[in-house]
This record gives C-alpha cells, structure tokens and sequence, in this order.
C-alpha cells in the first residue's frame, strides 16, 4: 500500500484486493464461523496493510490504494471477530488503526473547508 515490493511467506500468507464494501455485512461474518483461521489470516492481512500505508484499505487494487469507495470495512469485519472471541492477531494495533480510519480525512473535505471555507 506504499508503492514498495513487500514480500511474504508461505506461514503468514498476506491477502489483497479485499471487496469489503460488498463482503463485510455476510461473508466475513460467516467467515469466523466456518473458516475462522482463513478469517484471521485476512485481518492479519488488513493490518499489516494499515502497517505498510498508514490506513486499512478502502478498495485496493494491484496491492495499491485507490481512493474509492467510502467507509472503512475493515473495522467491521475485525471488531466482529474480536466480539466473538476471537483473538490470534495485535488487538491493540487493529484498535490503533481502527481509530486511524475514523479520523482519516480521505474525502479531502478539511482541505477544501479550509481553503474554500464550505457551510454544511
């Protein structure tokens, strides 16, 4: 997600391209229930994305962010596998990226705010 070559292994696989916008409301979910360790592996994936570029990925694409779409996906998806128990990846790092998402400005709304002065 930072435009550099990241390389990883066959232990830790890492996961990309997730469509989040379309799976975070049924599949995830039933991910932690018929496949919770494949589960797991993606939200390791997500956080290491956030790692890597600084935020969890909205729509990546070709391991790179794109900018569309709207909503982080990725806090569902992982506070859902928290409150079911499930706890095999860095809760506290998830949590510090989940608040990340939350405050990130990806809309660039601030900046034209701040130059353009836009009432809402």
């Amino acid at each position: 997600m930072d435009l550099e070559v990241h390389q990883g292994d066959t232990i830790n696989p890492v996961y990309t391209v997730f469509s989040l916008w379309d799976t975070f409301r049924a599949l995830h979910p039933l991910m932690t229930i018929i496949a919770p360790d494949l589960n797991n592996q993606f939200i390791n994936s997500l956080i290491k994305k956030h790692q890597e570029g600084g935020i969890y990925p909205m729509w990546d694409l070709a391991s790179n962010y794109t900018g569309t779409m709207i909503g982080y996906h990725a806090v569902p998806v992982i506070v859902d596998a928290y409150m079911k128990g499930y706890r095999n990846f860095d809760a506290k790092e998830a949590y510090k990226a989940c608040l990340r998402a939350a405050e990130y400005d990806t809309t660039g709304i601030q900046c034209r705010n701040w130059y353009f002065r836009i009432s809402c």
